[in-house]
């Protein structure tokens, strides 16, 4: 927003990244290019520039993430879920269930962690999901459907086959799951998006439909 012109609002609406997937995916991004420096209190050579616990041992990379340890020869690419742990990692993993478990009122977790595909990106990026293949839904009263096994939301223009996708209050759209994508203007929807009814599956995103 800018100061000068307390009106005139100023958006980035580039597209971020986008990424389709029909499996489990957690999302790392680290800010930029991974920044790789040595951790005293590791004793091991860490990834810092981001949240994600990412260190090496030898060759190869270990992740935390949801609860599993991943491993890579590589920080933005190639992670599979570890199937033993070394000495080291299993020293760190005892901290980490430690201090998870302090900070749940002394209980251990009773969720079983899944494990996931695991997508490095290096620039802003969103992945959208589906449980398996995108099952499509319609919406009563209009003709749009939505992607019901999805936790995102994913709206289809049946007339036109666009996707539709809403990502922190911004749609933006593409004739496939492909890309690229585009902004679309909240006041540029298909007139259909202000027809969703309120208490239907997807009224939840009538708050980023203009006029509704």
């Amino acid at each position: 927003i800018r100061r000068d012109y307390p009106k005139a609002e100023i958006y980035n609406n580039a597209p971020p990244k986008i990424i389709y997937t029909n499996k489990p995916t957690s999302l790392v991004i680290p800010d930029g290019e991974p920044k790789i420096k040595k951790d005293k209190d590791l004793d091991a050579e860490r990834v810092l520039n981001t949240p994600t616990l990412i260190f090496k041992e030898g060759s190869q990379w270990n992740m935390y993430v949801g609860g599993i340890w991943y491993k890579s020869n590589s920080v933005t690419s190639g992670w599979t879920a570890e199937k033993s742990m070394s000495k080291k990692v299993s020293s760190i993993n005892d901290q980490i269930k430690k201090q998870e478990k302090e900070s749940n009122d002394g209980k251990a977790s009773t969720e079983k962690p899944e494990i996931t595909e695991i997508v490095v990106s290096t620039v802003p990026a969103e992945v959208i999901q589906s449980k398996g293949e995108a099952t499509y839904k319609n919406i009563e009263g209009t003709n749009l459907s939505f992607v019901s096994n999805s936790p995102n939301n994913i709206i289809k223009d049946n007339a036109t086959g666009t996707i539709y996708i809403l990502i922190a209050g911004r749609w933006f759209k593409s004739a496939s799951f492909n890309g690229p994508w585009t902004f679309n203007e909240p006041d540029k929807l298909p007139a259909d998006f202000s027809n969703i009814p309120e208490g239907s599956e997807k009224d939840n995103v009538l708050a980023s439909v203009a006029g509704t």
